[in-house]
């Protein structure tokens, strides 16, 4: 599937989205916008809307996972129509992160696609090869498995899905970038979409600076996402003086206005030194410990901001591994308990709800 379309972007016949014609989509649906008329929507309208959002379970079943239960909590997934900035300093593990975001879809029946600018799909099969199989990430990029280490390799290759996960863009510009990805994701079901990263895209405009240029380019960048109703991530570097100790939103290289378009902001970091907490003395625990990796929630439109999480680092295979709520895990292992003990013909209809499930 995925080779079919890499065919179709070499030779160029990559189809035009069937309801736009052979005009881009994210021009169609700006062209629309503006000839659509002012919505006008009264209190009713807006806390009806707000109701039933609120007493419906199901209605975060699109969004997209983090990996970990806790930014999930805190921020409700990656949500449609919601793009994210991830900020982190070199070497934290940006792109690894994609990957591990990705493969934790993946096993939900979600459809990532990483596009970059910068990696070849060489690192990324690597990165995506060794969080699946657990293998010594410096042995298999070394092609020095040992023999258990290679049969959980063939074990991985064998189980590999066949479906669309990246994509070089090469030198191509940002502008025609945002052309193929607009096919791309209605052709082949793309859910959320990474952009690796920021301040290696490039654009087929003259600009009068640095700061313009990236932000027009993180703009074609969220209306690919906003315009399909996806989600998304912008990867990007942040700018480290001597004076940071912990970073923030302001850290973004290059635009302030990347951040402040985004609807959540989110900063890597892997202090070198532990880091206390405010107003604390030496002896107490410090707020970030020294060479472990955090996510700093530093802006969040659908939650809590200012909160940050461990991550959870695999050492061995140096990948992002996902990070489960411990409580879920719970209740799933006294379902599976309880249900092992109930006949094939018990009527769950006729069952009465244990009083401590509705305490709970």
């Amino acid at each position: 599937m995925s080779k079919d379309l890499n065919d179709k972007l070499r030779d160029g016949t990559l189809p035009k989205d069937p309801k736009d014609g052979t005009v881009p989509a994210n021009e169609a649906a700006r062209r629309k916008a503006e000839a659509a008329p002012m919505n006008v929507r009264s209190v009713r309208h807006l806390l009806d809307g707000a109701a039933e959002r609120a007493c419906n379970p199901k209605r975060l079943e699109d969004a997209c996972t983090t990996g970990h239960y806790q930014i999930d909590q805190h921020t409700g997934g990656m949500r449609p129509g919601f793009v994210w900035v991830f900020g982190a300093d070199t070497s934290f593990g940006k792109s690894t992160l994609a990957t591990a975001i990705s493969d934790a879809n993946i096993q939900r029946n979600k459809r990532p696609l990483i596009v970059s600018v910068e990696d070849p799909e060489e690192l990324y099969g690597d990165r995506l090869l060794a969080r699946r199989s657990r293998v010594n990430f410096t042995r298999l990029t070394r092609g020095q498995c040992n023999p258990k280490e290679r049969e959980a390799i063939w074990h991985v290759q064998a189980r590999a899905e066949d479906q669309p996960v990246y994509c070089f863009a090469g030198t191509k510009p940002i502008e025609q970038i945002a052309k193929e990805l607009n096919v791309i994701i209605r052709s082949e079901g793309i859910d959320i979409v990474f952009y690796d990263y920021l301040q290696e895209f490039q654009s087929n405009k003259r600009h009068q600076d640095e700061r313009t240029k990236f932000k027009h380019i993180s703009s074609v960048m969220r209306d690919v996402i906003r315009s399909n109703n996806k989600t998304g991530m912008i990867l990007s570097q942040l700018t480290i003086t001597t004076e940071t100790k912990v970073p923030n939103k302001h850290n973004i290289r290059e635009s302030r206005d990347v951040s402040n378009a985004a609807e959540v902001v989110a900063i890597g970091f892997c202090p070198d030194a532990n880091v206390a907490r405010q107003g604390g003395s030496d002896s107490d625990e410090p707020l970030f410990e020294k060479g472990h990796k955090y996510l700093l929630l530093d802006k969040n439109k659908a939650g809590p901001a200012k909160r940050f999480v461990r991550l959870g680092w695999n050492e061995n295979s140096a990948c992002f591994d996902d990070v489960e709520d411990p409580e879920q895990r719970r209740l799933e292992e006294e379902g599976r308990r309880l249900n092992e003990g109930i006949d094939d013909g018990f009527e769950w209809d006729n069952l009465e709800p244990r009083q401590h499930w509705q305490d709970n």
